[in-house]
């Protein structure tokens, strides 16, 4: 039994792989199993071992030999752990060097191609989006200046806009009162014309009827029509001075809105492009353009006609209308009648 167990467990266990606390620890109960083998080959070749003793030392090598199978057993199964983890560390090992290889090889890759890229393209287009940051900010901040300053403007022109309606309300107003005086005017040139004409009937119906009044009555005649002619003279010399001191007036008042329009214009457009705005200027004309303006239809400014106390058959200094005029004047066919 000994040596058939000698036999089974003399293996090289040393061998096996790594030490192992299992592995220590099977080898330390069987050296102990050999021990005691040892000690019972011992006491059975002396012969002195009694019967009950003999069934004691049989009982034991039963259980030394089942202790012994199990030893072996927990042996057998302690070297195959060890050659699975030997293995298993062979597996690792060869694991950790493909790891270092394939690792080298990605080092040197990125390392080719760090070489192989070229950094200044990169750099200068990392310049490129910090300098386009830094212009949209530049830009957010002039979009909110621009919308203070379009709140302001607008604002201004809220006001300009007001003063604007008022110039406008002041404009119809002038317009009309200049429509009045026309209207006025008017009246009055043709209340000069019916005088006029008054006065040429009387003229020829006093040529026509030669035993009318004496000779003593027509200056008296001449007179009160020279009289009438200079208060409707007068009447028209006032109105044309109220009307020219409407225009006037109107076209003070039209410039100073065109250079307040100007002016608002450049505060819009920055000063860059004014905007030609259609003026009044173009339908009101200038005063004193037209001198003989009010001479239409034939009939003298005030200042040209005579006065009572000039001369039979001469016109005043400031007229030369009159120097040619038919011999139908009034003023100077009743003088030659005279």
């Amino acid at each position: 039994m000994g040596a058939a167990w000698g036999e089974e467990s003399g293996h090289d266990v040393s061998a096996s792989g790594p030490e192992d606390p299992r592995l220590a620890r099977v080898e330390a109960l069987e050296a102990q199993v050999r021990e005691l083998d040892a000690q019972l080959r011992a006491r059975s070749g002396t012969g002195e071992t009694p019967a009950g003793s003999r069934a004691l030392s049989d009982r034991l090598t039963d259980r030394v030999e089942v202790l012994a199978q199990r030893v072996d057993t927990l042996s057998d199964t302690a070297r195959a752990a060890s050659s699975g983890l030997v293995a298993r560390e062979r597996e690792l090992a060869a694991i950790r060097r493909e790891v270092a290889d394939v690792q080298g090889r990605v080092d040197a890759a990125v390392a080719d191609f760090h070489r192989r890229i070229d950094r200044g393209p990169v750099e200068a287009l990392q310049r490129t989006v910090t300098g386009l940051v830094d212009d949209v900010k530049a830009l957010r901040q002039s979009q909110e200046a621009l919308v203070g300053r379009l709140d302001s403007l607008s604002s201004t022109a809220e006001a300009a806009r007001a003063g604007i309606t008022a110039h406008e309300r002041a404009l119809g107003e002038l317009s009309t009162e200049l429509e009045t005086g026309s209207t006025k005017l008017d009246s009055v040139v043709v209340a000069v014309r019916q005088a006029i004409e008054s006065l040429l009937a009387q003229v020829e119906a006093g040529n026509a009827h030669a035993t009318g009044p004496g000779p003593g009555e027509s200056p008296t005649l001449v007179d009160a029509v020279a009289a009438r002619v200079d208060s409707l003279a007068a009447d028209l010399e006032s109105s044309t001075s109220a009307f020219a001191g409407r225009e006037r007036a109107l076209a003070e008042s039209q410039l100073r809105l065109e250079m307040r329009l100007d002016a608002l214009a450049e505060r819009l457009v920055g000063g860059d492009a004014r905007p030609r705005l259609v003026t009044w200027g173009q339908r009101v004309p200038e005063t004193d353009d037209h001198p003989h303006e009010h001479e239409r239809d034939g009939i003298p400014r005030a200042e040209n006609l005579p006065r009572a106390g000039a001369p039979t058959g001469q016109a005043s200094p400031g007229d030369s209308s009159l120097a040619g005029s038919d011999s139908r004047d009034p003023i100077v066919s009743f003088g030659g009648g005279t």
